[in-house]
């Protein structure tokens, strides 16, 4: 379990408590989510979309790469049944409130499942006609994909636009290369002047990091940073491989950075075109 993902689940929790306690000074940058749209990309084990599901999101999408997103269905088909139904297809979207799972509080939770999604794709809103064809069943970002069943009608099936997007230790350069150039453009391409991204990175030596934050804010993201935790070095400890044993040797593979989580919240500037909707 990556650290990056785990503090997203606190911060997506504290989001859910802030919108439920209006009286509480919180965060400005924290989005709502019960009730969203939320959509997560490269979800991994998909911890932070479970946790806003269970928060009470309207409808959860996990998507990953299409010999991850299977296994993400059958997990979401195991834990939550109700919301998605057998053989990985999402259940009639007029079941009434309070037939689903339990939330948090007790409160009901809305439609969730999981999808292959490419970054490429999405990046791409307008396909050449041969790629479309070839490529029939491509998940491209938009909308309810098809192959998980009705639209989820909560919050309104028309004009579907995605509230919330969630993405969790997706940036680091030795492992991943430059893929932040395409997660930054299928964000462009997926955000609108209503949406909010928290992008949660561990920060690590020579990780690619800054460079994508450049990227989002050459299209004119609004980037901020919402939450800045550095990890107990019991933690980081245990991740480092190759780098020698103990907190020096980790430390001299993260460099200064090792065990610190940075969660930004990402919005479309007010100058910013909507051309990628």
């Amino acid at each position: 379990m990556w650290a990056a993902s785990l503090v997203l689940c606190d911060v997506v929790a504290a989001a859910a408590q802030q919108q439920d306690d209006a009286s509480a000074a919180g965060s400005s940058l924290l989005p709502a989510i019960r009730g969203a749209r939320v959509l997560e990309l490269g979800a991994g084990c998909g911890l932070p979309s479970l946790t806003a599901h269970l928060c009470g999101a309207a409808a959860t999408l996990l998507t990953e790469q299409p010999t991850v997103a299977s296994l993400l269905q059958r997990t979401v088909c195991e834990h939550f049944p109700t919301a998605a139904a057998a053989g990985g297809r999402s259940p009639d979207p007029t079941t009434a409130p309070g037939e689903g799972e339990a939330g948090q509080q007790g409160r009901p939770v809305g439609r969730i499942a999981a999808a292959a999604l490419d970054w490429a794709a999405v990046a791409r809103p307008t396909p050449e006609p041969a790629a479309a064809e070839a490529e029939p069943a491509v998940y491209r970002g938009r909308g309810w994909p098809p192959l998980c069943g009705p639209t989820p009608t909560a919050g309104g099936a028309e004009g579907w636009e995605w509230e919330v997007i969630l993405c969790s230790d997706c940036v680091y350069e030795p492992l991943y290369g430059d893929s932040w150039r395409l997660l930054s453009a299928a964000l462009q391409a997926l955000t609108t002047a209503k949406t909010v991204a928290l992008v949660a990175c561990e920060r690590r030596r020579a990780d690619g990091v800054e460079d994508f934050l450049a990227a989002l804010r050459s299209w004119g993201a609004v980037v901020e940073c919402e939450r800045r935790l550095r990890l107990p070095p019991r933690w980081w400890e245990r991740q480092g491989q190759g780098g020698g044993e103990g907190e020096e040797g980790v430390a001299e593979l993260r460099g200064s950075s090792a065990g610190l989580v940075e969660v930004y919240a990402v919005r479309k500037g007010d100058g910013c075109g909507l051309a990628g909707r």
